[in-house]
């Protein structure tokens, strides 16, 4: 079990191997939101605050190693995920007055970030209106479908004015 957590301007980490902590481990340094990937015996960590940074975590080194990184102003909330064999890095991109979903879309880990395709999942606005959408979240069904649930303040009544509290899920599908 690996948690990862801020200590003043680091991202440290630390891990339960079923009877006791390991000692800490620096990942970055930097504020920001982030979150862990796994896929099979891998584990990876994406963070985003001004930038997105993905790191791996080396068993042979022992260390959590860089793989990814680009500058995106405003880039909050990251989150990676697979679809079909295509990874995924969503995140809630803020430039006032509105935040959106957008994605970086690419077959390998090692260049999602920098080489992956740019794909808008929503607009954060209607019209001249314009809200906040923010904290992707990615299901897969025991069906193979995927899901991004994400919160919002669009007013599904009235895209011309927003409201708070709306949690909505795309079927991503492309």
């Amino acid at each position: 079990l690996w948690v990862a957590y801020q200590l003043g301007n680091d991202w440290n980490a630390k891990y339960w191997d079923g009877d006791s902590w390991s000692s800490e481990y620096d990942i970055t340094t930097g504020y920001g939101t982030a979150k862990f990937y796994t896929e099979e015996a891998e584990i990876y960590f994406v963070r985003a605050a001004g930038c997105i940074d993905l790191y791996w975590y080396n068993s042979t080194s022992d260390a959590w190693e860089q793989l990814d990184s680009i500058t995106e102003n405003g880039a909050y909330d990251p989150i990676i995920y697979k679809v079909d064999s295509n990874y995924v890095c969503a995140y809630a991109p803020w430039v006032s007055p509105k935040q959106w979903i957008k994605a970086k879309v690419g077959p390998s880990l090692d260049t999602l970030l920098s080489t992956g395709s740019n794909v808008n999942i929503t607009a954060g606005m209607y019209g001249s209106n314009s809200w906040v959408d923010m904290w992707p979240y990615a299901v897969t069904d025991a069906g193979g479908n995927t899901y991004l649930f994400f919160t919002s303040e669009r007013n599904p009544n009235d895209p011309s004015s927003e409201i708070t509290g709306n949690i909505w899920y795309l079927k991503v599908d492309w």
